[in-house]
């Protein structure tokens, strides 16, 4: 089965995503902070991470960067999820990043899983 990691510190978001993802035909794991988050994608190898940029501890910017050094999780493919506006220097970080995607709060679900969508494609086209 598909595996998705959420990393969200917003147990509502959590819980949103975790059904959104389980009525789709994905198996959430779900970290509620940046720390448990890289945990999870060393310890699960997840098939896709959906990350929030603002979170305490930890920030999404670290999770991913962390993320992108490790030989065990740079090729999982990331989609940001954040209430950030997408400026121009948001997107211009994800970018130098390497984020796979960019979703911006609110969203809605089936967006969500449109975006997963898109990405799963064009990682399977690329591999």
């Amino acid at each position: 089965m598909f595996r998705i990691l959420v990393i969200d510190d917003e147990t509502s978001i959590l819980k949103l995503l975790e059904t959104t993802l389980r009525t789709a035909g994905y198996e959430p794991i779900l970290a509620n902070n940046g720390e448990e988050g890289l945990r999870l994608a060393e310890e699960e190898r997840p098939n896709l991470i959906l990350l929030d940029v603002r979170m305490p501890k930890l920030s999404g910017w670290e999770v991913l960067r962390r993320l992108r050094q490790e030989e065990e999780t740079k090729e999982i493919p990331v989609i940001l999820l954040t209430a950030l506006p997408p400026s121009r220097s948001n997107l211009t970080t994800s970018h130098i990043l390497e984020a796979d995607g960019y979703i911006a709060k609110p969203f809605d679900p089936q967006e969500v899983i449109s975006v997963i969508n898109e990405v799963v494609d064009r990682s399977r086209k690329s591999t």
